[in-house]
């Protein structure tokens, strides 16, 4: 521990602009269970909790996106070089890169002249091991589990890599293999409770007045639980050469990263949008509001009666045109059942070349051709129903019960018996897909110069250039949400 700390200062210390960096002084010793994770130990860098920045509802167990001093715009390479994933973006997906393949991660928050432009909040250098670190063979492998109390299970993660260095009359030759692989299951719960409203026909105890003092309501309440299963693999091989008087020092590298996301969501969603329709207490339990006016805790029904007219056995049972007792049920919901695998694959190859033909000149050639996939397939359908809402927001973490819905009304329900239990409260009401099969590719040449000068303010001249041509197709289909009935309407 005491050797990485030491390493990143000195990354830190000895770069040419502001660097922060974690090192792994040990094989496979990254101080997390992914890239993303390392990194945010990191001062001014955060990361996500949530699948996304615009998805506040579903968690992510490994984070997602990464943030540097308040700005999303990075940019990632492999080893110095220009990396990134299939999704439309310009970088890489931190949290699907094994941490065991790392040696360092590296976080410029500036730029200089020698590297790519467009990392606005800052570049992110994830940096794998050559076989010319050591000059011994190295041999080490990892093995851990990870337990989800939530999941109740333990999955493992482990790697394995080999090193050499072998001096010949030829010169000085070194490979390194390293291979990881883990899997991770884990699941996440959720409790939300919907918008607010401000109501003023409701006293404190839930009961209905014609006028009162303003106080505010939620209109239902939303539960979900979702199951992950991911599995990631790298690969990272690299061979090296140098001449017998280090003049040349040849290194080609492949490294190979590929994650399967795989998750299954089951979620009660509150589905009325309408302000038009009026949240009421059920006056058989009890309700409560805090000193400011806001719901604390109660049974929540729905007054549909201001907006529809139900009729049973050809009878009208809801008013449209007043508030009748006859118009309160339970809010509209819908069980949603979710089910999506997201492939991100990329495999970076490369090839540099470092010439010094002087003691003060160094030539750095440097050839890289990357090639990303992704492939997500997104299903989900919902069922649509009415329940009575039990929200009791009092401890530590919300409560939220659903409950026959007409119990104040029975008459409006047009099942018999236990309403939630019977085929006839339910409705197909809705489905969406998504698809996305997209890939890209990058061929990229670049070649420095840099000469040391004999000079009590310069230390020395550095030029180069940088070609590059990078194609991507991206396929990605909308998130196709369709009515399969009229949920907004009574049941048919």
């Amino acid at each position: 521990v005491k050797q990485s700390l030491q390493n990143a200062q000195d990354i830190k210390r000895d770069s040419d602009t502001f660097v922060d960096a974690v090192s792994a002084s040990d094989i496979g010793a990254l101080p997390d269970r992914s890239v993303l994770e390392a990194m945010q130990r990191i001062p001014g860098v955060s990361i996500e909790r949530f699948a996304a920045a615009d998805d506040p509802d579903h968690f992510s167990v490994e984070g997602s996106g990464v943030v540097i001093r308040g700005l999303t715009q990075t940019r990632s390479e492999f080893n110095g070089r220009d990396a990134f994933t299939a999704n439309s973006g310009r970088g890489l997906s931190f949290q699907d890169v094994p941490p065991e393949l790392m040696g360092s991660v590296e976080i410029f928050k500036n730029q200089t002249a020698d590297m790519v432009e467009g990392g606005i909040s800052g570049t992110v250098n994830l940096k794998t091991r050559k076989p010319f670190d050591s000059n011994d063979r190295v041999i080490a492998f990892t093995l851990d589990g990870t337990y989800s109390d939530f999941a109740e299970e333990i999955t493992p993660a482990g790697s394995i890599l080999f090193s050499d260095v072998w001096e010949t009359r030829a010169g000085r030759f070194g490979l390194l293999l390293n291979v990881a692989a883990s899997n991770m299951k884990a699941r996440t719960d959720g409790v939300q409770v919907d918008l607010y409203i401000p109501r003023t026909n409701i006293d404190a105890e839930g009961n209905p007045i014609e006028d009162g003092n303003t106080i505010f309501i939620p209109r239902g309440a939303n539960v979900r639980t979702q199951e992950h299963d991911r599995d990631r693999e790298g690969y990272a091989a690299a061979l090296q050469w140098a001449n017998p008087d280090d003049t040349i020092i040849v290194t080609g590298e492949i490294i190979r990263s590929e994650s399967t996301n795989s998750w299954v969501e089951h979620a009660i969603e509150f589905q009325d949008q309408d302000y038009e329709y009026q949240v009421y207490a059920n006056p058989d339990y009890d309700f409560g509001v805090d000193s400011n006016g806001y719901f604390t805790h109660g049974h929540l029904v729905v007054d549909y009666g201001s907006k529809y007219r139900f009729e049973q056995d050809g009878a009208a049972v809801g008013d449209a045109a007043t508030r009748a007792p006859t118009g309160l049920f339970g809010g509209k919901y819908a069980a949603v059942t979710r089910s999506a695998e997201n492939t991100n694959l990329v495999t970076d190859y490369a090839l540099n070349v470092v010439f010094k033909p002087t003691d003060k000149l160094s030539i750095n050639a440097d050839l890289q051709y990357v090639e990303a996939e992704v492939d997500n397939l997104d299903l989900s359908v919902a069922n649509g129903f009415f329940a009575e809402t039990a929200i009791d927001l009092r401890g530590s973490v919300p409560k939220v019960g659903f409950s026959d819905p007409f119990a104040v009304n029975p008459l409006a329900s047009p099942a018999t018996g236990n309403h939630l239990a019977s085929p006839s409260s339910y409705f197909l009401r809705s489905a969406m897909d998504h698809i996305e099969a997209s890939k890209g590719d990058s061929t990229a040449f670049a070649m420095d110069f840099d000469y040391e000068i004999d000079s009590s303010f310069f230390t020395s001249i550095e030029s180069g250039f940088r070609i590059a041509s990078r194609e991507q197709e991206n396929k990605w289909a909308i998130y196709n949400w369709k009515a399969l009935s009229e949920a907004w309407t009574n049941w048919g």
